[in-house]
């Protein structure tokens, strides 16, 4: 099995100049039978420097 990454962004505009940011990833190894996905949010704020939140929810699909 050849190693692969896959990721995607995406930034959509909410009310009240706040953003919700949805990170798609999926990847695997080459002596790993399984397929890795990483799935995050993030909620940040226009004006703020940093996100205010994110929620990451890791899971192996075999």
């Amino acid at each position: 099995m050849a190693a692969h990454l896959l990721t995607t962004l995406s930034s959509y505009q909410m009310v009240d100049g706040v953003n919700l940011v949805v990170s798609f990833s999926s990847f695997s190894l080459w002596n790993d039978n399984h397929e890795w996905v990483v799935l995050a949010a993030g909620v940040s704020r226009k004006g703020s420097r940093a996100n205010d939140a994110w929620f990451m929810a890791p899971t192996a699909i075999n």
